[in-house]
């Protein structure tokens, strides 16, 4: 039994800061990406009272666009059908659909609701800016939350975290030991090389000899040891 070798393994073994290091790295990535996706739930119910508040202010701007008309106040544009080239895609739109009014979106991103009235010579339309709200950049972002929520909720985020931390944790640790146990046993293998010379040398066979190249002290004893075989043996 090799016992040197085993003690260098053990030694070697102890030492595994580096494999330890990478662990530590991996599950702190780890734990760090799963949460970006911890948030799905509460991702979910912002989006839903994104989309409810963004249907409320719609309402109730449509609604305060109706009362201005039926209330009498002037228009805030007049469009003359005989001019139906020149009016905005969604005016053209809405008076060759035949409906009697429509409430649209214009301006940046959506930030101003349009209330459009039919009229036997064209079109009457009652605008209000909604403020710093943004009704198209809403609805996107709305878009955008849910698109995530469902991707979240279509991974099994648990099971894949821990599956992949299990994976790659051993690969590492394996291609650490397995890098130990080829040191270990290149630094024991020419002292083993050496203790069974010595062993044969006492039990008399002065033919011994012990092939090495190394430089250092393991080779330094081994070519001793090769002298004094050969001292031995020509005595």
């Amino acid at each position: 039994m090799n016992r040197l070798r085993d003690k260098l393994i053990l030694l070697f073994l102890a030492a595994t800061a580096a494999p330890l290091a990478a662990t530590v790295w991996l599950a702190a990535s780890l734990i760090e990406s799963s949460l970006s996706y911890a948030a799905t739930r509460e991702l979910d119910e912002l989006s839903q009272a994104l989309q409810k508040t963004g249907r409320e202010l719609y309402q109730q701007a449509g609604e305060s666009l109706k009362r201005d008309s039926q209330a009498g106040l002037p228009p805030t544009e007049r469009f003359d059908s005989r001019g139906r080239g020149t009016w905005p895609e969604p005016l053209r739109e809405f008076w060759e659909s035949g409906q009697q009014e429509r409430l649209y979106l214009s301006g940046n991103q959506g930030d101003r609701l349009n209330y459009a009235l039919r009229k036997p010579d064209g079109v009457w339309q009652w605008s209000r800016p909604l403020g710093d709200v943004a009704l198209e950049r809403l609805s996107r972002q709305y878009r955008e939350a849910r698109k995530l929520v469902e991707a979240g909720r279509g991974r099994d985020l648990h099971r894949g975290f821990v599956v992949t931390f299990l994976v790659l944790a051993s690969a590492a640790w394996l291609v650490s030991l397995g890098l130990l146990a080829y040191l270990a046993a290149r630094l024991s293998r020419p002292i083993h090389d050496l203790t069974s010379g010595l062993s044969e040398l006492a039990a008399g066979n002065f033919a011994a000899r012990i092939a090495s190249d190394r430089r250092d002290e393991v080779g330094q004893a081994a070519r001793a040891f090769n002298n004094t075989a050969e001292q031995l043996a020509a005595q």
